[in-house]
C-alpha cells in the first residue's frame, strides 16, 4: 500500500512538473507535457518548438552571429529575411548575399510539380535551362511593350505589346517577328536564294519589247513583278522578291 501511495505520488508531482509554465522578463515559456512539445508565447504549441509574437509589431524569431548581426529574421509580416535585416514583401522572402543551387534541382512557378511550373530555371552542369509555357516576356522597366518575347509555340518576337491571354501569339507563324526596324551589318540567306539562271537557256522565251511596252502601258508596272498596291496590302519575301529582280535583269540584258 506504501508502495502504491508512493508512486501515484511521484506521478502527480511530475505530471504538476512538466505541466507549469515559466516566465522570463514577462514572457511566457509552456511545456505541453503529452508531447513535451515547447512554446514560447502561447500555451498551445502545434510542433516540437512554436513561437508566437505578442504583438503584430513584434518579430516571432530572430537569428544573430557573434557580433550582433541579424542572419535570420521572420517579420511581423509573414517575410522572411536572410543575410541582414531586411524588409521582404508580405509572406515573401528576401536574401542579403549570393543564392546558390546545386545541379539537377530547379527553381519553379507556379504548381510545386516539377512537370507543371508554368517557369522552370535548372542546371545540368553542362547546359542551363529556362522552361516556360505560353508566352515568356521580357520588359524593360516594366514597360507593356516587351523588348523580347519567346512565344509558346517556340518563335520569338521583338517589340510586341504584353498580353495575359494563352495562345496570344504575334509572330504570325514566323520564327522571328519584329514590330519595328532592323540594323545590321550583314545578312546571309542560306534558303530560298534568287535562282534565276534558267534565263538563260535556249529554250527560254523572251518576251518581245512592243509587249512589255503595252503591258505597262496598261498596267504602269513590269510583266511578272507584282503592283505597287499589291507590295503595300501583302509585303513581300526577300527571296521572291531578289529572283524576280535578277530575272528581269538577266532579261534586260538579253
Amino acid at each position: 500500500m506504501k508502495q502504491t501511495t508512493l508512486l501515484l505520488s511521484f506521478l502527480f508531482i511530475s505530471m504538476v512538473a512538466f505541466s507549469q509554465s515559466w516566465q522570463i522578463s514577462g514572457n511566457t515559456y509552456y511545456v505541453n507535457p503529452t508531447t513535451t512539445d515547447i512554446g514560447i508565447g502561447t500555451s498551445s504549441a502545434s510542433s516540437k518548438l512554436e513561437v508566437k509574437s505578442s504583438t503584430t509589431k513584434q518579430s516571432p524569431f530572430v537569428v544573430k552571429n557573434q557580433y550582433g548581426q541579424t542572419k535570420l529574421k521572420v517579420h511581423p509580416n509573414g517575410g522572411v529575411s536572410i543575410g541582414n535585416d531586411l524588409n521582404p514583401p508580405v509572406d515573401g522572402l528576401a536574401v542579403e548575399n549570393h543564392l546558390v543551387m546545386n545541379f539537377y534541382k530547379w527553381m519553379g512557378f507556379g504548381p510545386t510539380d516539377e512537370g507543371t511550373n508554368r517557369l522552370q530555371l535548372h542546371h545540368n552542369t553542362v547546359h542551363g535551362y529556362v522552361d516556360y509555357k505560353d508566352n515568356l516576356h521580357f520588359r524593360a522597366d516594366r514597360n507593356w511593350i516587351s523588348s523580347l518575347t519567346l512565344y509558346g509555340n517556340g518563335s520569338v518576337g521583338v517589340g510586341f505589346g504584353t498580353t495575359y491571354n494563352a495562345g496570344d501569339y504575334r509572330n504570325q507563324g514566323y520564327k522571328l517577328a519584329v514590330n519595328g526596324g532592323i540594323i545590321c551589318e550583314e545578312v546571309k540567306v542560306i534558303v530560298d536564294v534568287p535562282d534565276a539562271g534558267y534565263v538563260f537557256d535556249e529554250d527560254y522565251d523572251l518576251t518581245p519589247l512592243n509587249v512589255i511596252e503595252q503591258f505597262v502601258k496598261e498596267n504602269k508596272h513590269l510583266p511578272d513583278i507584282p503592283s505597287a498596291e499589291q507590295f503595300k496590302k501583302e509585303g513581300y519575301k526577300v527571296g521572291e522578291m531578289d529572283e524576280m529582280l535578277l530575272r528581269k535583269i538577266e532579261e534586260l540584258t538579253l
